[in-house]
């Protein structure tokens, strides 16, 4: 991740997957990810990932169909996410020598939620040079 980020780099932000919550609460059958109806627009989403917990790569794999009017559109993405734990994280960073890095919990409700570990699904990290 880390040797695509320049040394001039100031700030770097981005959101990732919390590993130490997918430990315990990773979805491991499909399901239906996103749903959404607006005047004729239909979208909608599902998922059948997989995940190896100790290397710590997903493997995700879509299915969405988006119907507008009578016309039908499907696409079947599918790619390998490298996740990370907090603490795994910030050692990367710091390694990069990002020496501020705040680590925020799920965007809800038009705010961040605190980072829990245990119950935050994802984590947005600013790190900074300072």
């Amino acid at each position: 991740m880390l040797k695509n980020i320049s040394p001039f780099s100031k700030a770097f932000v981005f959101d990732i997957f919390n590993l130490d919550f997918m430990k315990k609460n990773f979805i491991r059958k499909e399901f239906l990810d996103l749903a959404k109806t607006q005047g004729d627009l239909k979208i909608v989403r599902f998922n059948n990932n997989t995940l190896d917990v100790k290397k710590g790569i997903m493997n995700i794999t879509q299915k969405t169909i988006i119907q507008k009017g009578f016309s039908l559109k499907r696409y079947f993405p599918e790619w390998q996410m490298q996740i990370y734990t907090e603490e795994e994280l910030r050692k990367l960073l710091s390694g990069a020598g990002f020496n501020k890095i705040t680590i925020l919990g799920s965007f809800s409700n038009g705010n961040f939620e605190e980072f829990n570990k245990e119950k935050s699904i994802s984590m947005h990290v600013i790190a900074e040079h300072i």
